[in-house]
């Protein structure tokens, strides 16, 4: 049976009923330094919190350490962040997905950092790691990933490094000219399901998903034009 690790970092949670369900349905909870904040909101406690820990006051350190939690005190000056230190804890545990929540927020440098925990070359061929938030999901996709959801949702697809060559998809309203993604051009924002499923896979290179519920944040384009001129061929 598949294992799911939650994690929690100090970032905005907006979809707080979202949140809790995953939390009660985790296997593990892991709390990077301030994302117990939202764990004691919630009313939960999380199964270890590890970090400089510099932003949690002594009292609620108490009752974290009288529930049972197990605490990781790392020094302020260190080479990871505490997001980093928390998704190599989790992967090291060998949980089969890994859902981190509070990974993005207001300060866009420390969301760059996050989207970059997908990169980590500690997790395992196999291990599923997911930046979320209601209607949400940001991963990795694997080689023949099949993604679900309602028509019309959003799934906007951007390569990491090198081009993506040899992309191919059945299910998604737009196909990308040459069949390639390229970092330095935003072409891939805000495609759509046509239907409840689509498929993708590709030759090479390293793809960026990031799929959002329409409903949650149909109307939120704010390019100008809806992003029509980043479109070239329908599937």
């Amino acid at each position: 049976m598949e294992k799911t690790c939650v994690l929690v970092l100090g970032g905005q949670i907006c979809d707080r009923q979202a949140f809790i369900k995953a939390v009660l349905s985790a296997d593990f909870i892991l709390a990077a330094d301030s994302g117990a904040h939202h764990l004691a909101d919630a009313g939960r406690f999380p199964d270890v919190i590890m970090g400089d820990l510099d932003s949690i006051d002594p009292g609620q350190m108490r009752r974290m350490e009288a529930a049972g939690c197990r605490i990781r005190r790392y020094p302020v000056d260190k080479d990871d962040t505490d997001s980093c230190l928390a998704v190599k804890e989790a992967a090291a545990m060998g949980f089969d997905a890994i859902e981190i929540w509070g990974a993005l927020g207001s300060r866009i440098d420390h969301t760059f950092a996050n989207l970059m925990l997908l990169l980590l070359p500690e997790v395992q061929p196999g291990q599923r790691i997911t930046l979320r938030d209601g209607g949400l999901a940001v991963f990795l996709p694997q080689h023949g990933q099949i993604l679900a959801g309602r028509p019309g949702d959003y799934v906007s697809l951007f390569a990491l490094g090198n081009p993506v060559l040899g992309f191919r998809n059945r299910g998604l309203k737009y196909q990308p000219p040459g069949n390639r993604y390229d970092m330095n051009y935003p072409l891939g924002i805000s495609n759509e399901l046509i239907g409840t499923e689509a498929w993708l896979d590709w030759d090479e290179g390293v793809l960026l998903c990031m799929q959002l519920d329409r409903e949650t944040y149909g109307g939120t384009e704010n390019d100008g034009n809806n992003g029509c001129d980043c479109r070239a061929t329908a599937t």
